[in-house]
Parts: structure tokens; C-alpha cells; sequence
């Protein structure tokens, strides 16, 4: 027998559905399945959304402030603009998803899968992103005043243009990333590596570099 899909708040919760502007706010929905779901402008505020599968879901422009994706499985969502200020995405699964110009001030980002992801001019303003899987992610123009990035991956990562003013990169990986243009004042970047990276326009003594591998593969004292 078919189990009948669940209803939350007067919506049907299932893959593929219509869920354009709907209220979820502070809805119940860990662990469910709307891949491919319609949640444009959606409220989502302070949603349980944990362990949910959001394969191909459309959420761009809604509002998930402090909501919480940990977990979630997000592979090709599309998040453009959409409010995750404060939200808790620890290993969330965002592989090749679409975040640009989204919200993130505070956003809890720890082990979070974002390879390949878009952040064009995304707001991660003061975001942990300790340890996050940023391979080949697209930071063009975005927001990292502030942000954690302690051991993040940022291997072969686009990053020109982005403000990362105070920033913490404390062993993360920039190998052969794009890093041109960077506003890098007050950032740490001890112990990170640079080998290889595309610095046009940056200028590195901006940031302490305290046994830093730098582009030349030579170590900064």
C-alpha cells in the first residue's frame, strides 16, 4: 500500500510539487523528499528541514533565516537570492548548487559539500565555514568579511574580486585557485596554500602569512 505523502501547514510535501510563496515557516520537515519542488519565495524561516532532500529544488528567493539544512542533500538546487542568513548547513550537500546573491551573514557552513557551487557576489559575511569542500566554486565579488574558512578547500576556486577583510584562512587550500583583486586586510592566511594561485592585483602582505606556501611554492616567514 502507498504510503500518502505528508501535509505540513495545508501543503503536500512531495517531489515535483508547486510550493511557490508557500508558509512553512518553522515547519517539520526532516528527512523529507521534494526533490524538484518549487519553493520559490517560500517562507521557510526557522524551518526543520535536516537531512531533506532538495535535489533540483528551486528556492530562489525564499526565506530560510535560521532555518536548519543540516545535512540536507541540495546537488543542483537553485538558491539564487534566496535569505539563509544565520542557517544551519553543516555537511549539507550543495554540490553544483546556485547560491548567488544569497543571504549568509552568520550561516553555519562547517564540512558543507559546496564544490562547484556559485556564490557570485553571495553574502557570507562572519559565515563558519571551517572545513567546507569549496573546489571549484565560483566566490566572484562575494561577501567573506569576517568569515571563517580555518582548513577550508578552496583548490582551483574563483575568487577574484571578493572582499575577505579580516577573514580567517588558517590552513586552508588555494591551490591554483583564481585570487585576483582580493581585499585581503587583516586576514590570516597562516599556514595556507597558495601554490600556484593567480594573485593579479592582491596584495598579499595585506594578510599575515605566517608559514604560508605561496604561488612560487616558496614558504613566507
Amino acid at each position: 500500500m502507498t504510503k500518502p505523502p505528508k501535509v505540513v501547514k495545508g501543503y503536500t510535501i512531495e517531489p515535483g510539487r508547486n510550493l511557490q510563496e508557500a508558509n512553512l515557516g518553522g515547519a517539520e520537515l526532516f528527512g523529507v523528499d521534494l526533490t524538484g519542488v518549487d519553493l520559490q519565495r517560500a517562507d521557510l524561516r526557522g524551518a526543520y528541514l535536516c537531512g531533506a532532500t532538495l535535489i533540483g529544488a528551486n528556492l530562489s528567493q525564499a526565506n530560510l533565516q535560521a532555518a536548519d539544512l543540516s545535512g540536507a542533500v541540495c546537488y543542483c538546487a537553485m538558491m539564487i537570492g534566496a535569505n539563509l542568513t544565520g542557517a544551519d548547513l553543516r555537511i549539507a550537500q550543495l554540490y553544483d548548487a546556485n547560491l548567488s546573491e544569497a543571504l549568509m551573514a552568520g550561516a553555519y557552513l562547517v564540512e558543507t559539500q559546496l564544490t562547484h557551487a556559485v556564490l557570485w557576489g553571495t553574502y557570507l559575511n562572519q559565515a563558519n565555514l571551517t572545513r567546507a569542500l569549496m573546489a571549484k566554486s565560483n566566490l566572484y565579488n562575494a561577501d567573506l568579511t569576517w568569515a571563517n574558512l580555518t582548513s577550508a578547500t578552496l583548490s582551483s576556486a574563483y575568487l577574484d574580486r571578493a572582499d575577505l577583510e579580516g577573514a580567517n584562512l588558517t590552513g586552508a587550500n588555494l591551490k591554483e585557485a583564481s585570487f585576483s583583486w582580493v581585499h585581503l586586510k587583516g586576514a590570516d592566511l597562516t599556514g595556507a596554500n597558495l601554490t600556484g594561485a593567480y594573485c593579479q592585483g592582491t596584495d598579499l602582505e595585506a594578510a599575515n602569512l605566517e608559514r604560508a606556501v605561496m604561488p612560487d611554492g616558496s614558504i613566507h616567514n
